[in-house]
């Protein structure tokens, strides 16, 4: 029996530092996810969802629930740095495998480009003297150099600024609490999770489909399987649990805000709409404390993005399905430092030249298509290939799969239409690209070869 946590039992060498724990992988998930996000979503999500913000970011992470625990069955199985590329490639074949991983490179290639420039955009707001241009070069200049030194660096900055966010969250939470109850400012009631004059399951899915952005990225968890201990151990825990920790988190949020402010249709202006509730719970201080939070979490967030982006394109290419080069490691820091500047590239070209609406649409497109197609591989490789079909099984690598994939389609359909035509056009763009690369689809990655 193949031991699944050697590398080389999945016909490659090990060349990642293996150096993260549970703790350390929970810490990057959260990070990724970003705590401030609620901040960055509220005024453009509580509106479309009739008020019932905290229910909709409750079905967000039920959604995301599901989807973790297909990601968790996956990551156990194959604890190789590809994520759902390597599992469809594992559980398919090779080639739908790329197709799956190019397709949610669109999320990977312009998250980063989304949270520099939303960084950008507010720093150059606080500093004005340097445009947001010059802020977005400064930021992805600073990233790269700490996603190529290694992944242990990333972990330590990912902690330093996470403890710095969950103390402005904390304190945010208290002083709304501390206006709600014993300043009359506002109320509490169930209305954020259910207000039944206003309550339709399509209000609520298309209120998701905005809120769901919240959520990307857990999957970037498995992108690190080969700088992991024990992967096949702890890589399904630290994503189920990175879900449930941010859900829960993400649902506290929204709700003390909306009690803050129950009057969702009188926001001045709803992009910023969490800053002026800050100001209303706690003052300028407050308000000031938030909007220090929500630029470094975007600076942080991107960090962690790139990272993960840098581990798909290295899978990829050792694969040969991109070109060879992009596999190359460093010889000290042991990290894929070719797709770290490959990405702060892009991430220039993109931030500098695109709406946050366009790139926020193709990112959503990207995750939730491979986010669908995780769940096939699930049931493909454990019901159909592996033959588990007693009731536990069944259960788990059936049932719930596709209780995952029927909500992750609702939230689909709800997308954008310019979002899907233009994720449709990549994924062409892709298909073709790979039958070049794959001579017609014939040609099987090295370690794929019997």
């Amino acid at each position: 029996m193949k031991n699944v946590d050697k590398i080389e039992s999945f016909g490659y060498k090990q060349e990642l530092k293996r150096s993260l724990s549970f703790w350390a992988l929970l810490v990057y998930g959260v990070t990724f996810l970003n705590p401030t996000a609620p901040m960055n979503l509220y005024g453009i999500v509580v509106g479309p969802s009739g008020g019932m913000i905290a229910l909709t970011f409750l079905f967000g992470a039920v959604a995301m629930y599901f989807t973790a625990l297909s990601y968790s069955r996956m990551a156990t199985e194959f604890p190789i740095a590809g994520s759902i590329y390597s599992y469809a490639q594992r559980s398919f074949n090779p080639y739908i495998g790329f197709v799956v991983g190019w397709t949610i490179m669109l999320d990977y290639v312009l998250l980063p480009a989304f949270l520099y420039l939303v960084a950008g955009l507010w720093l150059s707001q606080l500093i004005p003297i340097i445009p947001y241009w010059g802020w977005i070069i400064i930021v992805i200049a600073i990233n790269t150099i700490i996603s190529i030194i290694g992944i242990e660096l990333t972990t330590k900055t990912n902690i330093t600024i996470l403890i710095f966010e969950l103390i402005v969250i904390v304190l945010f939470v208290l002083a709304a609490f501390w206006s709600v109850y014993y300043k009359h400012i506002g109320s509490f009631n169930i209305k954020p999770f259910f207000d039944a004059s206003k309550f339709h399951i399509s209000t609520i899915l298309s209120a998701t489909s905005v809120a769901v952005m919240g959520y990307l990225g857990f999957d970037a968890l498995s992108t690190l399987s080969e700088e992991t201990k024990n992967p096949s151990k702890v890589m399904g825990k630290a994503i189920v649990a990175t879900v449930i920790v941010m859900g829960a988190l993400f649902v506290l949020e929204n709700y003390m805000a909306a009690s803050v402010w129950p009057n969702y249709n009188n926001f001045t202006n709803p992009n910023v709409a969490f800053y002026f509730i800050a100001q209303k719970a706690g003052g300028s201080w407050l308000r000031f404390l938030v909007f220090l939070a929500v630029i470094v979490s975007a600076i942080t967030c991107a960090l962690v993005t790139q990272t993960g982006f840098a581990r798909l394109i290295y899978s990829m290419a050792r694969d040969e399905m991109l070109p060879r080069f992009l596999a190359k490691v460093h010889p000290k820091y042991k990290t894929p430092y070719i797709n770290s500047l490959l990405i702060a590239l892009i991430s220039i070209v993109a931030s500098t030249s695109m709406s946050l609406d366009f790139i926020t649409n193709l990112i959503n497109f990207g995750a939730l298509t491979a986010y669908l197609v995780i769940h096939l591989t699930v049931i493909n490789y454990f019901v159909i290939r592996k033959k588990m079909t007693d009731a536990a099984s069944l259960f788990k690598y059936l049932i719930l799969p596709i209780i995952g994939f029927i909500i992750i389609f609702y939230v689909w359909l709800s997308l954008d239409k310019d979002a899907k035509i233009l994720g449709f056009t990549w994924l062409i763009l892709g298909i073709i690209y790979g039958a070049i690369v794959s001579k017609g689809y014939k040609k099987v990655p090295p370690a794929l070869k019997v």
